[in-house]
């Protein structure tokens, strides 16, 4: 598998699962079916397949694999470690991601304390995620 597929692959996984668990919220808030725990396990595998596009990321920078282009756009062989760290965030994509991964976790704060209104409010933010 060619290295940058290996980032996309997570990253539509990821979208896939937050959809999944958006509609499976949205379901469960509207009364129709219960489907809280698949909401609950699919937001879990975004979050998983999130923490992996991040961290491949960090790797193809701190590897310096430029066959990358966003790694090419943004890093250097030379740069010390933290302007290789801060490169992550330097493009648009990387910023998107950096967000996505925060906003992810703070889902897990919606999903442990949001009460009995966490359905209602995890049926909208998981499809802010998209």
């Amino acid at each position: 598998m060619v290295s940058g597929q290996l980032g996309d692959l997570a990253i539509y996984l990821a979208l896939g699962m937050t959809i999944l668990s958006g509609l499976a919220f949205f379901v469960t808030a509207l009364g129709k079916r219960n489907l809280f725990d698949l909401g609950k396990k699919a937001y879990y595998l975004f979050l998983v397949f999130t923490t992996a596009a991040v961290v491949y990321l960090f790797y193809l920078f701190f590897a310096h694999d430029f066959s990358i282009e966003y790694v090419y756009g943004y890093s250097s062989s030379d740069l010390p470690f933290f302007y290789l760290l801060s490169a992550f965030w330097g493009g648009q994509e990387g910023t998107y991601l950096l967000w996505t991964f925060f906003s992810g976790l703070f889902g897990l704060i919606i999903l442990s304390k949001g009460g009995r209104y966490k359905m209602y409010a995890m049926s909208f933010y998981s499809l802010v995620n998209l």
